[in-house]
């Protein structure tokens, strides 16, 4: 399955940006964003997500998750529990974001990658439109 396969609606809407600096986030948090959280999550800080908050946020219709860090998972762990979950799952991730020039609130966010058919990721022109 590659880039071709992911999608289009699951980059484009309603976004939230949560501010969760350089910390594990775990599935007690998820299921506390769990009835307002819209279906796309954005993460600033560059935290990382728990194979249980991972499951929660499939578990709970959340279509995509991003972060301005590198990766959703901790840097350095070869099984990559995150984004097995997530992408076992159909959610698509999104991660070396840009969010400096978004505070913490409510989006619509628009992220188209690239067509590079085959490939499992590809670079992508991602905006958000305050709310």
């Amino acid at each position: 399955m590659g880039v071709e396969s992911l999608p289009l609606e699951a980059m484009i809407g309603p976004a939230i940006v949560i501010d969760a600096p350089s910390r594990l986030i775990g599935g007690a948090d998820v299921e506390a964003l769990a009835e307002s959280t819209p279906p796309r999550v954005l993460f600033r800080g560059s935290p990382v997500l728990s194979r249980e908050a991972a499951t929660a946020m499939a578990q709970n219709g959340i279509l995509l998750v991003g972060t301005d860090g590198i990766s959703i998972d901790p840097i350095g762990d070869p099984g990559l529990p995150a984004h097995r979950v997530l992408l076992e799952a159909g959610v698509v991730v999104l991660e070396g974001l840009d969010l400096s020039g978004a505070p913490a609130g409510a989006y619509d966010l628009f992220a188209m990658p690239l067509l590079i058919p085959g490939a499992d990721g590809a670079p992508a022109r991602a905006a958000l439109r305050s709310r």
